[in-house]
């Protein structure tokens, strides 16, 4: 199951930079 566990470590990893990117673009359009 250590490989799973690589995998959904991995996927959170890029949702969490896909989010910060996101806000970035807000934050960027509303300056």
């Amino acid at each position: 199951m250590a490989l799973w566990d690589r995998f959904k470590e991995s996927a959170s990893q890029m949702q969490t930079q896909l989010v910060a990117k996101k806000n970035d673009l807000k934050s960027g359009a509303f300056r």
